[in-house]
Order: C-alpha cells, then structure tokens, then sequence
C-alpha cells in the first residue's frame, strides 16, 4: 500500500513538472513574441513620425502608432510577468 502511494505521489510530481516545464516554455514563446512586437511598433511609430514630419500622415496617425507602442511595451510586461510566475509558484 505505502509503495502504491509512493508511485502515485512521484507520478504526480512528475506531472505537475511536466506541466509546469510547458507553461514556462509557452511564456517564453510569448515574450519573443511580444519583444518582436515592441521592434515592429517602435519602427512603426519612427516611419509615422518622418511621414507626420513631412506631411504625409496626420497627428491621428501618429497617435495610433504610439498607442500601438504603448501596448505592445504593456505586453511585454505582462508576458515577462507570466514567465516569473511559475517560478514564484513552485518555490513552495
């Protein structure tokens, strides 16, 4: 009985690492991702202002990209916080 019990909390532990190897792994997916955002957005934002410069884009425009800079500076804060997470979690 006691080894039973012994294998299924070692099954257990070993499912619960599993899992929290793949959270972890999808966190940092998702940071890249976001960190690849931010370079986009950042260009984006450098190509409307020289547009806005010249008169080829409008302050609504400009505006837009720097919001999108905005929230994709917030999504990387928010993806690198999820990444530390499991870590906080499993020091339990």
């Amino acid at each position: 009985m006691a080894e039973a019990s012994a294998s299924d909390a070692q099954r257990e532990v070993q499912a619960e690492l599993i899992t929290r190897i793949a959270e972890l792994e999808a966190a940092r997916t998702r940071t890249g991702i976001t960190q690849t955002s931010v370079a986009a957005a950042t260009e984006d934002l450098r190509v409307q202002q020289e547009r806005y410069r010249l008169g080829a884009s409008t302050i609504v425009d400009l505006l837009t990209s720097q919001e999108a800079l905005n929230q994709a500076e917030v999504d990387v804060v928010n993806a690198d916080s999820t990444t530390s997470a499991p870590r906080r979690s499993s020091k339990r």
